[in-house]
């Protein structure tokens, strides 16, 4: 979500099989994602030679907790560390006490900053997405 919110607008749409080259990703993997993201209007799409998947400006003004919670659902920071299904704040496994700061802080990062937040990381060289 954060190359294609760099690398795209509504001029410039990117194809599945250049951006799965760039960042390693099997092309079918990435499709489904993508295509998910499209339908629940995360991000945009075009059918057709100059088609291929982008963001807008709205698209971008989105938390980025909207691509996880879209991928991954609500449960993804809730959900046992160690896999238990009756880990809780009341019966925590050995690893829950030591991780809930960790993924309170991410999960607090990802609401409030903004997709464009992140891709501006990107375009401004001060992150990268090398693989």
């Amino acid at each position: 979500m954060i190359y294609l919110a760099a690398m795209s607008n509504e001029e410039k749409r990117i194809g599945i099989k250049p951006i799965a080259e760039e960042l390693d990703i099997p092309a079918h993997f990435l499709a489904k994602i993508l295509q998910k993201l499209a339908r629940e209007n995360v991000i945009h799409s075009l059918k057709g030679p100059s088609g291929g998947f982008y963001t807008t400006e709205d698209d971008v003004k989105n938390p980025l907790m909207i691509v996880v919670d879209t991928i991954d659902g609500p449960d993804v920071f809730t959900s046992c560390a160690a896999g238990l299904k009756h880990c809780s704040d009341k019966k925590p496994c050995p690893l829950h006490n030591d991780i809930a700061p960790f993924r309170n802080a991410f999960r607090d990062s990802l609401n409030t900053k903004t997709i464009k937040e992140f891709a501006d990381t990107l375009k401004n060289e001060v992150t990268y997405l090398v693989v």
